[in-house]
């Protein structure tokens, strides 16, 4: 994703700032204090969230703002665009992220984007400053191979920093022949600890002996409560069992008389469902007679209704006809309105006919083509003569400016040609600039040659010493083999052996042949050679003659430098002469392709208009507007002819509708003056026939529902018969007298469960299990077994007594071997001690592991993907450098980095100047970045990070960030790295602060 643009709100210094189109090489430009670092924190707030009051990041709350936050718009590799908001209120701040794509959402939806990264990784990855990279310097010589390890790895020195956190915390704790470490001191002082609960052991056999005592009593006693316990709930139960006898035995009793009634299929309340069934069967029956009484009398009132059927049939059809009049009436007004209309139509027919200058009839104007291909081919035809007409006017004003033009840049290359050099001039300059140049040459030359005389006549001295040492070794080795050679010869001669003197002889004899043949090296002479040829070169070139005066010479320079200069200016006013030129001749070209084009619109106006009969100033110049008229003529033809149709359909409908009101007027025998009045008579009678039927129907309709009254009440008596026999026959009885005996039965049987509900209630009171009570009922218990299970509890409790006046006793003697001895306290000392040395150790294997987890975890990341940050580091490394580093090694014994030089030599990072090691650190950046971070795809941010470079490897960092796919963003305050970046690329913070704050 890359930023493309913000908006501040309030931050810091800025307020109400808009910035929009920020391109993927980017830089911002301002003094100290113009608020780059304001800008940079925004960018980090905006994504990250704002700084805390607990950290130590600065606090960018606006003084005049009421709002604190603001937004960036970024684009997203899909193509997409993403506003990400944020505002501090005085809830904490919450993110706001809306995507061209129409999805929203929180910080949820941040985190999707950015892809769980978080702040400091970011900063350690993609956002550097000038501090980071002279971070460098600060690390001694040992250390920085170990720094630039570590930023290879996650971009900043963490590693090396918690190496060394770690590696501190386990020395303070322990080291292997360390005395100072807690641990160290620690095991010293248990060790000793140790020895004196020994030595104190010895002389305290009797606390020993009271101590298991004292134990043996505690779990006597512990035995003897256990066993008062059991007794003493043995006779708990023994006692809660005669209070709850009787009430068991009543308890029995009542499910022996339960299970002797046989009473289990009678209806639960049988009786009172009985009674209820006849009493409501009573009172239907009641009901049923009342309402056959009512029935009677409205047969009698349907009977006399007096009803005229002909007019009720057809009483629908007579209010449709009497509701058709006031149709008929608007008919006859909307008659006459039309009549009016087609009038209005006709006189607008004369009038378009009157513009057109024409008399044709109807039928021939109906004829006339007016579709949308005629109507667009018109339309086109003098769309391109009016754009012709604009195009002649065009070309008229460009003839005019080029020909202006054309005027001006002939004198222009008239008076440049006046100010050239001539030929024999020019050459007379370059020849005397020739001259110095060479003879300049030689005075260098001489410069150099007095330089290496002076190197080689030093190099000739060191050559000489060395000449005298190599000829003293080689003396050296020759008189050691003759005296071995003689040692051999004379253990030869005491030996008595042949072969060995023969040995020696042949030795000392090759020996000597080899010194007097072997070339002695003799280094001085080749330097001496060399020293003499620069002499000679020398004494050649004093003899020169002296150097002319440079003043003179960088005259003439110029003098062709501005000779040069006119010729470009020249050159540039016969290029332009040429490019007006050829724009002139397409202005000509023009011209001509118009006056062909105009002649075929003509043509085609002539053709068009041949079939509307139009004259000739018509069709020249109003072809459309008289199309149209056409057009417009055609449409109220149309619609003239449409109203005449209507009209007589609408007379049509108004004769129906009298005809049909005459026929009723007739059927009901009246003679009204007036079709409205005759309709008034007709609704009159209706409703006189209407109100006698609407009576005849509610006699009818209440008739009805009597008779279904009379229906559901037979069906509801029906159904308490069928409910009493149900209920008699799930008693198993055929009789009501033999149900109502059966459920007097049922109800004691019903009484006597809940007698023995009040009984349970009473036994479980006791917590007596069933098993329990049962047993008791056939042992019988007697109150003897009460009293025995009492005494065994007082001898029981009675020994335990004895036995805590022994544990006293026994306590009180120990107690006194414990004030009396130091036993008890070298032991507490020794486990206090031991505690306090073990949790010393679980911390120091803690950091151990922690130690060890980093160490694997570093080593597999040297195993995977250092190697591939190491090559891509390289490119970058030998590029940035231009050239004089080719390599990057990892020093897996030492664990840091080695660098080869062009020449062939390794350094180590310490060896670098303060600006090489900075160029490697922002090697190792990008190219972790590159392999390990790619998938983020997030801006580069960098604040004045190069300023230590010279100026050639300033562009060379350049282009190689500018080669990149991630986005760039610079801020710097050095004028110099400006020349790096395009008019668009470059925003300058104080005509952004003038030009948008508010």
């Amino acid at each position: 994703m890359k930023l493309k643009g913000m908006e501040i709100y309030g931050y810091g210094k800025w307020e109400n700032i808009k910035i929009k189109q920020l391109n993927d090489f980017h830089c911002f430009y301002g003094q100290n204090e113009a608020g780059k670092s304001t800008l940079m924190s925004f960018i980090h707030s905006m994504l990250f969230g704002f700084p805390s009051k607990k950290g130590n990041e600065r606090n960018y709350k606006p003084k005049n703002s009421s709002q604190y936050g603001g937004k960036l718009i970024f684009t997203l590799p899909d193509g997409h665009e993403a506003m990400i908001e944020r505002v501090k209120e005085r809830t904490p701040d919450e993110v706001n992220v809306v995507l061209s794509s129409g999805r929203s959402g929180g910080s949820t939806l941040l985190e999707e984007l950015l892809q769980g990264m978080d702040q400091p990784l970011y900063r350690a990855i993609f956002s550097f400053d000038l501090f980071d990279i002279q971070n460098v310097q600060s690390f001694s010589k040992e250390d920085l191979g170990h720094f630039l390890f570590s930023s290879a790895v996650v971009g900043t020195d963490g590693i090396l920093k918690a190496e060394q956190y770690l590696q501190k915390q386990l020395d303070l704790r322990f080291k292997p022949s360390g005395t100072k470490p807690v641990l160290n001191s620690g095991l010293k002082e248990l060790k000793k600890a140790y020895e004196n609960l020994k030595k104190a052991e010895k002389t305290n056999n009797l606390y020993k002996e009271r101590t298991e005592k004292k134990e043996e009593l505690i779990c006597n006693n512990e035995l003897l409560e256990q066993e008062v316990e059991q007794l003493e709930g043995m006779l708990s139960s023994l006692r809660k069992w005669f209070t709850v006898e009787k009430v068991y035995l009543h308890y029995l009793s009542l499910l022996d008389e339960e299970s002797q009634l046989d009473v289990d299929e009678f209806p639960i309340d049988g009786l009172k469902q009985l009674e209820a069934i006849q009493q409501s069967k009573e009172v239907l029956e009641d009901q049923r007679n009342e309402l056959i009484m009512k029935r009677s009398t409205l047969d009698e009132k349907l009977m006399n209704a007096g009803l005229q059927k002909q007019i009720l049939e057809n009483r629908a059809e007579i209010e449709a006809v009497c509701e058709l009049n006031t149709v008929r009436e608007n008919q006859v007004q909307t008659k006459n309105e039309w009549q009016l209309e087609i009038k209005a139509l006709e006189e607008e027919l004369q009038h378009m006919s009157d513009k057109l200058h024409m008399q044709i009839s109807d039928e021939e104007i109906l004829s006339f083509d007016t579709s949308m291909f005629q109507k667009e081919l018109i339309s086109n035809v003098m769309k391109k003569k009016s754009r012709l007409s604009d195009r002649k006017v065009q070309l008229d004003e460009e003839s005019e400016t080029i020909r202006t033009e054309l005027n001006g840049l002939e004198n222009k290359i008239n008076e440049s040609r006046k100010k050239l050099l001539s030929r024999e001039e020019r050459a007379n300059i370059l020849k005397q600039i020739t001259t110095f140049e060479q003879k300049e040459s030689h005075h260098q030359r001489l410069t150099e040659i007095n330089v290496n005389i002076q190197l080689l006549t030093e190099k000739h001295k060191q050559a000489i010493t060395k000449d005298k040492r190599s000829q003293k070794i080689e003396y050296m080795k020759i008189s050691s083999l003759l005296l071995l050679f003689i040692f051999i010869g004379i253990w030869g001669f005491f030996e008595a052996s042949f072969l060995i003197q023969a040995l020696a002889i042949g030795g000392i004899c090759i020996t000597f042949i080899s010194s007097f043949f072997k070339q002695k090296a003799v280094y001085s002479d080749g330097i001496k050679d060399e020293l003499d040829f620069l002499r000679q070169q020398k004494v050649v070139l004093e003899k020169q003659e002296p150097i002319a005066a440079k003043e003179q010479v960088d005259e003439w320079k110029q003098q062709i430098e501005r000779d040069k200069e006119q010729e470009a200016e020249v050159a540039e006013y016969a290029r332009r002469l040429d490019y007006v030129n050829s724009q002139y001749e397409k202005i000509i070209a023009a011209y001509e392709v118009w006056e062909g084009e105009m002649r075929e619109v003509d043509s085609k106006i002539d053709l068009i208009a041949e079939p509307y009969r139009l004259n000739k100033s018509t069709m020249k110049n109003q072809l459309l507007d008289a199309f149209l008229l056409i057009e417009e003529m055609k449409g109220t033809i149309r619609k003239r002819k449409i109203k005449k149709a209507k009209l007589d359909d609408l007379s049509q409908s108004i004769t129906n509708i009298e005809e049909k009101l005459s026929h009723y007027f007739s059927l009901v025998v009246i003679e009204p003056r007036s079709y409205a009045d005759g309709v008034i008579q007709l609704k009159d009678i209706i409703d006189k026939e209407r109100n006698k039927l609407a009576n005849f129907e509610k006699n009818k309709e209440i008739r009805e529902s009597i008779q279904s009254d009379i229906t559901i009440i037979d069906e509801k008596i029906a159904n308490r018969e069928k409910h009493i026999q149900s209920l008699l026959e799930e008693a198993g009885v055929s009789s009501i007298i033999a149900f109502k005996e059966k459920g007097m039965a049922a109800k004691r049987k019903q009484a006597i469960k809940e007698e023995l509900r009040t009984e349970k209630l009473k036994l479980n009171m006791t917590n007596l299990s069933q098993e329990t009570l049962n047993k008791y009922v056939e042992l019988r218990p007697t109150e003897e077994q009460i009293k025995e299970y009492q005494i065994s509890i007082d001898t029981k409790k009675e020994r335990i007594t004895k036995q805590q006046e022994i544990l006293h006793h026994l306590s009180y003697e120990i107690k006194q071997l414990e004030e009396g001895g130091i036993y008890a306290e070298l032991l507490h000392k020794y486990k206090q001690l031991k505690a306090e040395w073990n949790e010393l150790a679980k911390e120091w294997a803690v950091y151990a592991t922690a130690k060890s987890l980093l160490s694997e975890t570093v080593n597999t990341f040297k195993e995977e993907e250092f190697p591939k940050i190491l090559k891509k580091a390289e490119r970058y490394f030998s590029d940035l450098t231009l050239g004089q580093y080719k390599r990057i090694f990892y020093d897996s014994d030492k664990d840091h980095l080695l660098l080869e030089h062009k020449e062939g030599m390794f350094f180590e990072p310490r060896s670098l100047s303060q600006s090489t090691a900075e160029q490697l650190y922002i090697s190792l950046r990008l190219s972790l970045a590159e392999i390990v971070f790619h998938r983020y795809q997030l801006p580069f941010i960098i604040d004045d990070g190069f300023v230590n470079f010279d100026h050639k490897r300033l562009e060379e960092v350049m282009r190689v960030l500018r080669g990149k796919e991630e986005q760039i963003i610079f801020f710097t305050c050095h004028k110099g790295m400006l020349q790096s970046f395009n008019g668009d690329e470059l925003i300058d913070l104080s005509e952004l602060q003038t030009a948008t704050s508010f």
